[in-house]
């Protein structure tokens, strides 16, 4: 987290305006797993001692939109153009509830899926759905904070006139795109080879951000649709098992 405020004060030190943010570094601990030496020791915790996947793919995030999204909202009132925020997700948050990103049973601030010291593998399967399920409730929430004009993300004194705020955040999700994030083994290759190429997986992101009236800033965004969910019995069926976990 100290490289992120290091970035941040670095670019708040070269540049006044700041047009689009794109949150797009992750790791999967599938791949993660094959590029560290084996036996490492503390190879799931980062420097601050939080899970390496959660600090990755979140909390890197979360701090760097807050250091920088009042001079996004700053930009915004001088030019007049809205910017854009972007948490590149993935449609795999679909698989957590969310328990994991609550405070504990042991009554520790710091959430489950945050932790480093739980070296199970059930908790290595569930983080990556636990730390995509972060940034899609990040980009709703941020939003709120936005529009409602409160200061949690120090933006208390921005002030545009009166006019609606054109500054929009959104989750996405690239589909299966060929990166190296899917690894080297024999069944992330045979992935690999059957994926979107970056071109095509960038569609979802470049409508968040070139879009200015389809959306309202918060949505989860993805430039596929599921034949499953779209069906009429859908909505229940999803309901159920997820009720039933």
């Amino acid at each position: 987290l100290e490289s992120v405020k290091q970035f941040a004060q670095w670019f708040l030190s070269k540049f006044r305006e700041l047009h689009i943010l794109v949150n797009n570094a992750g790791i999967h601990y599938v791949s993660y797993s094959e590029t560290v030496a084996k036996g490492a020791k503390d190879k799931y915790k980062s420097v601050d001692g939080y899970d390496k996947a959660f600090a990755t793919n979140y909390l890197g995030h979360f701090l760097l939109t807050k250091l920088l999204t009042p001079v996004m909202l700053k930009t915004e009132q001088e030019s007049g153009k809205g910017g854009r925020i972007i948490n590149v997700a993935s449609s795999y948050h679909a698989q957590s509830d969310g328990t994991m990103l609550d405070s504990n049973e042991e009554g520790s601030l710091v959430p489950l899926a945050a932790r480093s010291d739980i070296n199970t593998n059930k908790h290595r399967i569930r983080a990556y759905s636990n730390n995509k399920l972060a940034q899609v409730l990040h980009a709703k929430e941020l939003q709120k904070q936005i529009n409602s004009r409160q200061n949690e993300f120090s933006i208390s004194n921005f002030d545009n006139g009166g006019k609606t705020i054109n500054t929009k955040v959104f989750s996405t999700c690239p589909a299966w795109a060929s990166t190296e994030i899917l690894g080297n083994s024999i069944p992330a290759q045979f992935v690999a080879h059957r994926a979107f190429p970056a071109k095509a997986a960038i569609i979802a992101q470049l409508g968040a951000i070139l879009d200015t009236s389809r959306f309202k800033g918060g949505e989860f965004i993805t430039n596929f649709k599921n034949d499953v969910a779209n069906q009429w019995w859908a909505k229940g069926f999803f309901y159920w098992i997820t009720k039933l976990g």
